[in-house]
């Protein structure tokens, strides 16, 4: 690591004097040569470079962009080149059935004698997960994306089914007399990705894999019957007690490399399935889902959760009583710079109460989560449009989304969430029934249309928020320079959007403070006060004497293993300390309080525990990597590789400039090869190597197996553009991936200075809000990107940048190659933008 300044500059690598004169240079550029050819050819051009695993664009002759934009995957990316999903299920030779075209490793069982076994397995490697069944399983009947087992029981049958994101599970009860042999259904879960499996006050459960990340979401699990089925309304779901049991000792489960195999038991309400009331067939699902995000869901008055693995969305009442309104996300991060000048959504409706035309609303919402219900409905913020478009006979509807998707260009918002419901929640004849993300048919999935135009004066979109952060990191150096740290004042928040700052203040109100307001308020700052108990000082000590106490194996952290210490949190007057405990408590929950009242007590400052998964070795091959070379490959004795780049013909690979690469190696002493210096950036700091680069990045542990492909992004072309609020993750050689769970690595501030030993260059500093490890020495070099909305673990990622140095609160280390005293929460990177922009005739290499 090197000394860092936190003197503002501008945050791009271009200056005024050396920007391109062209001023559209900013619009990617395999967006501007197919608009080119549209206008030549008078035809539509696709653009490649813009396909997701969600959106297709094309230019169009008039100069304008089309784009069809899915609420759900359609497609993923093998070798180069884009794959559609095919559910159809098809048997394989070794007896198993598996979809025809899948991003991921995913099978089913065949016929079975044995009364225990797999029911399926999906993923590979350290995210490999399998389900059981404890019975012997007839020839499958396959049709479409459905496998059905007759008979597993006697009047049972049990149905499996792929998804875009998994597969849902059905045991069907044909009779009430079958009822008898379901008192519970237990479902054993193992495989390498089951490391910790963890179940919330609603039901939902979690998978995490030995590298602590989620990666399979099992929605509370439900039945229902079939009274609906005779008026097209939703079905009578109830909820299903879910238990989850360990297989294994609690002392085996300790360790780096320990899964955590446990039985899903499921048990179902008697009393409902005896009752005179209920109506045969029942189903009893759940549904795994390797998304973790939530697609769509409906909420209904007097449910207790939402519904996100249903292939219906339901809006309205049908009989006065119930009532269900619905959310869509949509990955739409759109082409930045371009205006919307028309969008249309596109919904599958197979019920309605009367063909009639009768209103409908869609509404710009705040996100939603696994915790989305009823009486946890994310914020309708802003009604967009009413729509009369009705079908009775299961076929297509239409709304106006227009200003829904120009609200989330201009608001910056790459996910958002699109509310509906009826007009009139008492009127019975404007019930409607759309199908979901999850549709047993995909193709009836929703999406939208969405026509994209150059503004009259196009301006680059970036440049008004970073010279907003400009601001805002000026600001902060001069309060830290005028304040000091061992005063009342904490730190600030800044919001770049808004060109507005928090400041955490501890003690009351004084001149300083007073002084600090004033002079945010010549700089046009807008700055509030969040008043703060404990100063920064006392907030240090009490995480050091946490951590004292965790390593000695005395004191109130004696029985607690820490992951990370928060010492000043924007959301928490205190400290937010992660970890495991020991004892390996059934009730998670209550441990985290106790232990957090008792921690308070003894440090003398709030504490907050917070169970979480901790870091893991998983593999061996980050530093065994051979040419062509990985991102995340470790290079010996202490820097990592970046992302590949292609000139010509040939690839190379990267590094930061600090890491003189032509003393370093491949870790594993029998790869004879030196990387190996071609030439040295002007911009962006990066060291192009020598050295074969490939269009794959390790994510996981330092020692991790793991392999993303880096696809390129929509809006650029190459790599990602980033901006202050948005998440990212790290991967280094010597520390592994750090991402926070997906939403805690928060660029805060571009434009930071950095000297490192070469010269000065502009970075972008990235902090681990939830106070978790970002960056440690030995990472330098390292990628840093963003899982893409392909949702599938870390499958496809966007390059953001190029790791330089880490800074911040130090922080527990965890599992390192090379052990440091230098860990930390915070990460200066280069955008990988300016790094392509340095190499004169490069591109980032891709799949």
């Amino acid at each position: 690591m090197v000394v860092v300044s936190m003197a503002a500059v501008p945050a791009r690598a271009d200056t005024p004097s050396d920007a391109p004169s062209d001023t559209l240079s900013w619009v990617p550029e395999g967006v501007r040569a197919a608009m080119t050819a549209a206008k030549e050819t008078s035809k539509r051009v696709k653009i490649d470079d813009a396909t997701t695993e969600t959106s297709e664009f094309y230019a169009t002759p008039d100069g304008k962009i089309a784009a069809k934009i899915s609420a759900n995957i359609e497609r993923f990316s093998r070798d180069g080149a884009w794959v559609p999903i095919d559910l159809t299920l098809r048997k394989q030779a070794d007896g198993s059935v598996a979809p025809t075209a899948y991003p991921q490793d995913m099978r089913f069982s065949g016929k079975r004698a044995a009364e225990t076994g797999d029911l399926m397995a999906m993923g590979s490697g350290d995210e490999k997960i399998t389900v059981g069944w404890q019975t012997a399983l007839p020839e499958p009947t396959l049709a479409g994306s459905k496998a059905t087992y007759p008979e597993v029981m006697p009047g049972v049958d049990l149905v499996v089914q792929a998804t875009q994101t998994g597969f849902e599970q059905f045991t069907v009860l044909k009779t009430a007399a079958a009822a008898k042999y379901v008192d519970q259904i237990t479902l054993p879960l193992s495989g390498p990705g089951v490391s910790v499996v963890r179940t919330d006050k609603k039901g939902n459960i979690r998978v995490h894999s030995r590298g602590g990340e989620q990666h399979t979401a099992i929605p509370t699990p439900m039945m229902w019957d079939s009274r609906s089925a005779t008026h097209g309304g939703p079905p009578k779901r109830r909820q299903v007690t879910a238990d989850i049991t360990h297989t294994t000792p609690a002392q085996a489960r300790k360790g780096r490399d320990a899964t955590d195999p446990v039985n899903l038991t499921l048990k179902p309400d008697k009393n409902w399935l005896t009752s005179p009331d209920t109506v045969y067939p029942v189903t009893i699902d759940p549904y795994y889902d390797w998304s973790t995000t939530a697609g769509s869901t409906t909420v209904v008055k007097g449910y207790a959760t939402g519904w996100p693995d249903s292939d219906s969305l339901f809006v309205g009442t049908y009989d006065s009583t119930w009532t269900g309104r619905s959310f869509i996300s949509w990955w739409a991060t759109g082409l930045q710079g371009f205006q919307v000048d028309q969008a249309t959504l596109h919904l599958a409706n197979p019920y309605s109460t009367t063909c009639s035309q009768t209103p409908w609303e869609i509404w710009t919402t705040d996100p939603i989560t696994a915790d989305t219900s009823w009486t946890n409905q994310p914020e309708w913020q802003v009604k967009e449009a009413t729509s009369t478009s009705t079908s009775c006979n299961d076929g297509w509807v239409t709304a106006d989304a227009t200003s829904f998707f120009q609200r989330a260009v201009e608001k910056q918002v790459g996910q958002p969430t699109m509310g509906l419901r009826t007009a009139d929640e008492t009127a019975t004849n404007q019930y409607k029934q759309f199908s979901s993300w999850n549709a047993a048919d995909s193709s009836k999935s929703p999406f939208v249309e969405v026509w994209y135009s150059l503004p009259p004066n196009p301006v680059d979109p970036d440049a008004g928020l970073w010279a907003n952060q400009s601001t805002l990191s000026d600001f902060a150096d001069w309060t830290v320079a005028e304040v000091g740290t061992t005063s009342g004042y904490i730190e600030s928040v800044n919001e770049a959007k808004t060109t507005s700052v928090t400041l955490l203040w501890a003690g009351p109100p004084n001149a300083m403070q007073a002084a600090v307001l004033a002079e945010a308020q010549r700089r046009t700052i807008t700055a509030t006060v969040k008043q703060r108990v404990y100063t920064k000082d006392q907030l240090a000590q009490a995480a050091d004497a946490a951590l004292a106490s965790a390593t000695s194996g005395s004191g109130v952290f004696a029985n607690f293993t820490i992951g990370t210490t928060a010492a000043v949190s924007p959301e928490f007057d205190g400290v937010i300390i992660t970890g495991q405990h020991k004892s390996n408590p059934a009730d998670t929950a209550a441990a985290d309080q106790a232990l957090s009242q008792q921690a308070t007590q003894a440090l003398g400052v709030a504490v907050k525990v917070q169970t979480a998964p901790m870091p893991t070795n998983t593999g061996t091959t980050r530093g065994t990597d051979t040419s062509p070379f990985n991102a995340g490959a470790y290079m010996a004795p202490g820097c990592t590789l970046g992302f590949g780049l292609r000139i010509g013909s040939a690839t190379y690979t990267t590094t930061a400039r600090h890491c003189d690469a032509q003393s370093y190696s491949a870790n594993d002493a029998t790869v004879a090869r030196k990387y190996g210096t071609k030439l040295v950036a002007r911009d962006g700091a990066a060291r192009l190597l020598t050295a074969g680069g490939s269009r794959l990045m390790f994510y996981g542990g330092y020692n991790s197996s793991l392999k993303a492909t880096v696809v390129r992004h929509p809006s650029t072309g190459a790599g990602a553009n980033i901006n202050p609020g948005d998440y990212v993750c790290t991967s280094g050689g010597n520390s592994g991936s750090h991402c926070g769970g997906g939403a805690n690595m928060k660029v805060i501030k571009g434009g930071v200075k950095y000297e490192d030993g070469y010269g000065i260059t502009s970075t972008i500093l990235a902090k681990r809000i939830d106070g978790g490890l970002a960056a440690v020495r030995g990472d330098s070099g390292g990628p840093v990107y963003r899982n893409t909305p392909g949702v599938f673990g870390a499958t496809n990622v966007y390059a953001v940048g190029m790791i330089q140095a880490g800074m911040g609160d130090k922080v527990p280390c965890g599992s390192l190659r090379q052990s440091t005293g230098l860990c930390y929460s915070e990460v200066l990177y280069t955008s990988i933008n300016t790094i392509i922009r340095g190499v004169s005739g490069s591109s980032l290499v891709t799949g």
